[in-house]
């Protein structure tokens, strides 16, 4: 298991989990910060930051790893994880079918949007001259901005 990250980290862990919870919350989302997740096409059992999976109030929360597919997936780039998050967990997640996967830089806000995973590759969508982009999932144009020692989800 790798250490965690930096403070700011966690921080926008928390403040993600929650933008999303709010965004997804009558369309019957659920939100799983750290949870563990089986792909049945890997033997790993990869940690995302943040799960989302669609018809979260058929999953048995109890039962643990997930083995449903979730319907997003975010990580959080830390200084010892950031290779293995653009790249063995990011081809995992392309392989098994993740439709969207978002990197987030908590040091400084930017935001990475990939979707369309086909044999072991995503497409990443493009940002505009400010920053944002769109999340297919959510139906939003936004963009992260840190704040002091908080995050703001900026929307257009």
């Amino acid at each position: 298991m790798s250490p965690k990250g930096i403070g700011s980290h966690q921080v926008l862990i928390s403040e993600l989990a929650t933008y999303i919870r709010e965004s997804l919350k009558k369309r019957g989302y659920l939100v799983a910060p750290e949870a563990d997740v089986k792909f049945s096409a890997h033997d790993s059992c990869p940690q995302p930051d943040i799960a989302v999976f669609a018809r979260g109030d058929e999953l048995d929360i109890d039962k643990t790893p997930f083995s449903e597919t979730p319907a997003l997936i975010v990580e959080v780039l830390s200084p010892g994880t950031a290779k293995y998050d653009l790249g063995d967990k990011k081809r995992i997640y392309a392989l098994a079918g993740v439709p969207e996967y978002w990197v987030v830089d908590p040091l400084t806000g930017a935001l990475s949007i990939f979707v369309k995973p086909k044999k072991g590759e995503y497409e990443q969508l493009p940002a505009d001259p400010d920053g944002y982009v769109r999340s297919p999932l959510l139906k939003t144009t936004l963009r992260v901005s840190r704040v002091g020692n908080g995050f703001k989800f900026l929307e257009k």
